[in-house]
């Protein structure tokens, strides 16, 4: 711990220590410091081999102000008290005997100097920290226990007081309001009502949470409550935990694979929010973005083994800022996004855990089922699940009126196992673990990124026949396993790519199949596609056909990242005859290959919206020759506009699946 979370008894260990080796300065002088000073650390403790007894006395003052407030009595009390703990520790009955010292706290190695077993010289580690746990417990707590702590004082005033006459005593009683009320007459009290007149000192957190942690038992009795009053700050950010993994997800839904690095750096918050078709719902998750960064980033010093450079440290989010700032990537300035993420998924999950172990050491199971956690996906985590709490308006009321008692010295008991019980109940019972699954974002001149483009021109490739895809989906069987065989297949397609550089237009493998060079040229031996179909019949040439439809199996919408003014509603009229005219056109060549164009050349409004279609799509390749150039094609209609592409590709896919 840190010195200034020293517990009350390692501070008065601290204090009379100091205050004892000051003392011996005085009564001994120069060769008190000789005997001293080597005893310091002179790395840490400069200052004390310069003026040893200046050092010590600028500590002792230190301690006794921050014991004075963990006490949170008067310096003339805690005075007193430390009084009667140096009184007590001379009594006979408090004196530690020799043969008490733990055999084990002993080093084999190190015998005790002068062969003394006992604790006059604390001559190993395991010695002192022995020595400091049984002053502690024996001593320290047991007098500043705030049960204790009212009767220990009165009797030490009287102990110590100088004027010990009874009037005197009365009047200190009187003034400090410390006289039984039980022993009054009845008639006195009914008349005096002492008790209603009694001062009470206004309730406060501050002090609340400063009983609570006199005690380190109070730690494990009362876990939740403990780690909220010490957390609380860090726990602020997290009921806007929902709203920035929505923002995250809208951004890289939009322009994953969409933008280069320098693009992304350009565009900033504000213009993609722009451009979105549902600004309200962007605004909305990236007001709760900024909230989250705001009170959650000042605690985040590093991603992993990666501390979060000073230039990032103080950046602040507003609409100004690049969006590369927020998606998650683990490097350059992408571990911003990670790293906020990163800590808010964390902090949730520590927090909801103490409550699991709180409620299960309860033998109370509606938490957590003991073979089953209550676990979520990012992908679904909601305003439900998140840890929301209402500190000043509904926490704070509810302990100063149901939490604290006024005991007959007038001194406030507070009942920490209420305040507990309401946090549980009100604010964090049912709470689930979130699991992240929040995808990277990949720029499109990442290396190493997907573009199936790029791989036609190196290996020539071949449509799967739709029985074959669908053979593979029912094989793969969930979009987590396709998701999985995508991942090993983009692995794949990045060294396809690269092969020859750019140096060899074509490579002549496409009659390989998968499995062979996954195992031969990659050495990837023990790999598994999920999907016999995959391992046994698809060959190179499958590649981006597979890819494709893994592709589409795992994203709900393969045109989320397309330009809005792409998506208008054909009409009911045109989309008749559209779909009268799909009867003489070759789908199974026509849809995919739009598909693809849609997906890949249509991210960013370069494309007129009142450009025709057929001039866009007709100048794609179909083996030698162009779309334009196939006798089919002139059954296309020419005057449909760009802006209908989306809705005219949908129409003739639901065409081909009926031909199907």
């Amino acid at each position: 711990e840190t010195v200034r979370s020293m517990p009350i008894s390692d501070r008065s260990q601290r204090l009379l220590m100091h205050c004892a080796l000051l003392a011996g300065s005085i009564v001994s002088g120069k060769s008190w410091v000789k005997r001293v000073t080597p005893l310091f650390n002179k790395t840490i403790s400069e200052k004390a081999h310069k003026n040893a007894s200046v050092f010590l006395a600028n500590h002792i003052r230190g301690d006794w102000k921050v014991l004075t407030k963990l006490v949170r009595k008067s310096p003339d009390d805690v005075g007193i008290l430390l009084h009667s703990l140096l009184n007590d520790l001379v009594l006979p009955n408090k004196q530690v005997p020799a043969q008490n010292v733990p055999p084990m706290v002993v080093e084999a190695k190190k015998p005790p100097i002068k062969g003394s077993p006992s604790w006059v010289v604390l001559d190993t580690i395991p010695k002192r920290n022995a020595f400091e746990t049984h002053f502690g417990k024996q001593n320290v707590d047991v007098l500043f226990d705030s049960k204790n702590m009212a009767p220990r004082l009165e009797e030490a005033q009287k102990q110590f007081a100088q004027d010990t006459e009874d009037g005197a005593q009365v009047f200190t009683q009187e003034l400090m309001e410390k006289s039984d009320i039980k022993i009054m007459p009845v008639s006195m009290r009914q008349e005096h009502s002492p008790a209603l007149w009694r001062y009470r000192s206004p309730f406060s957190l501050e002090d609340f949470t400063m009983e609570l942690n006199l005690s380190e038992d109070n730690k494990a009795n009362f876990p939740v409550l403990s780690a909220f009053l010490s957390s609380e700050k860090n726990l602020q950010a997290l009921q806007y935990f929902p709203a920035a993994i929505e923002f995250q997800t809208l951004l890289l839904q939009k322009f994953n694979r969409a933008l280069t690095k320098e693009a992304a750096q350009k565009l900033t918050i504000g213009q993609a929010i722009s451009k979105a078709s549902d600004k309200k719902r962007w605004r909305e998750a990236f007001k709760g973005y900024v909230q989250a960064w705001n009170l959650g980033w000042k605690f985040v010093e590093r991603f992993t083994c990666l501390e979060i450079p000073s230039m990032y440290k103080k950046f602040s989010i507003d609409e100004k800022t690049p969006i590369t700032m927020v998606l998650p990537q683990e490097k350059d300035e992408g571990i911003c996004g990670l790293g906020i993420m990163n800590y808010l998924s964390r902090r949730h999950n520590q927090f909801v855990e103490i409550i699991y172990e709180k409620l299960l050491l309860r033998g109370q199971e509606l938490q957590r089922n003991s073979s089953r956690k209550n676990v979520v996906s990012s992908k679904f985590f909601s305003v439900a699940h998140t840890l929301k709490y209402d500190l000043q308006g509904k926490f704070v009321p509810f302990v100063a009126k149901q939490c604290v008692s006024i005991g007959d010295d007038g001194a406030q008991i507070y009942n920490f196992n209420n305040a507990e019980q309401y946090l549980l109940d009100v604010f964090f019972v049912g709470k689930p673990l979130v699991e992240m699954e929040l995808r990277m974002v990949q720029y499109t001149d990442d290396e190493g990124a997907v573009n199936t483009l790029l791989l036609k021109e190196k290996v020539d490739q071949e449509p799967l026949t739709i029985e074959e895809q669908k053979q593979i989906l029912n094989e793969l069987g969930s979009p987590a396993m396709a998701h999985k065989a995508m991942r090993l297949l983009e692995t794949c397609i990045s060294f396809l790519q690269a092969t020859g550089g750019s140096y060899i237009q074509k490579i002549g493998v496409g009659d390989k199949f998968l499995i062979e060079y996954v195992k031969d040229v990659l050495l990837m031996k023990d790999v598994d596609f999920g999907s016999h179909t995959i391992q046994s019949k698809i060959k190179l040439k499958h590649i981006d056909s597979l890819w494709k439809t893994l592709r589409d199996f795992t994203v709900k919408d393969p045109f989320e990242n397309v330009h809005a003014r792409y998506k208008e509603v054909l009409g009911a009229d045109e989309g008749k005859r559209l779909q009268h005219d799909a009867k003489g056109l070759d789908l199974e060549i026509l849809v995919p290959t739009m598909q693809e164009l849609i997906i890949q050349r249509l991210i960013e409004p370069q494309t007129s919206a009142s450009a025709p279609i057929a001039d866009f799509i007709g100048w794609a390749p179909v083996g030698d020759n162009y779309m334009n150039e196939m006798e089919w094609f002139k059954h296309f209609p020419k005057g449909i506009q760009m802006q209908y592409i989306v809705d005219v590709y949908k129409l003739l896919n639901e065409s081909f699946t009926q031909q199907d």
